[in-house]
């Protein structure tokens, strides 16, 4: 009764094939993660938008809240060190110029933990409810808008 087996040659060729689909495959890969990480930052931001201005109708004195804040009311779910699918998120709450009566602002960004790695864009959103990106450095209010991308 004869055997019948795989030559070396049929498994490198096979191996070959594997390896070119894999060299093709991956960067592909890593460019949907980042654009995941990128999404996730932007509904994070989103959400935190929403808990500020819930938080802000809930506060008698009209303040805005840190992360903790806003957990702690259970607006937010919990951060885990302010970190969050690749992206590192901060708010910022200070009191604005006085408009009529005082005003207090926020502002929250989130920042990828490796540049080109995690995320491409930085993002930043405040009390406009826009959320705003820059490619190269940190957002502000000065970049332009996401556009729902």
């Amino acid at each position: 009764m004869r055997r019948y087996a795989f030559t070396l040659i049929e498994l490198m060729i096979v191996i070959a094939i594997l390896t070119v689909i894999a060299a093709i495959s991956i960067p592909n890969v890593l460019s949907y993660r980042k654009h995941g990480n990128e999404v996730s930052a932007i509904n994070s931001l989103r959400s935190i938008s929403s808990a500020q201005a819930i938080y802000k109708e809930r506060n008698v004195r009209g303040f805005y809240g840190e992360i903790t804040d806003l957990t702690n009311a259970k607006l937010l779910d919990t951060f885990e060190g302010a970190d969050k699918s690749g992206y590192s998120f901060n708010i910022k709450v200070g009191k604005g110029t006085p408009i009529a009566q005082q005003d207090y602002l926020w502002s929250a960004t989130a920042n990828p933990k490796l540049a080109g790695t995690s995320g491409d864009r930085y993002f930043f959103v405040d009390q406009s409810y826009v959320i705003r990106f820059n490619r190269e450095e940190i957002a502000s209010a000065k970049d332009s808008a996401t556009g729902g991308k």
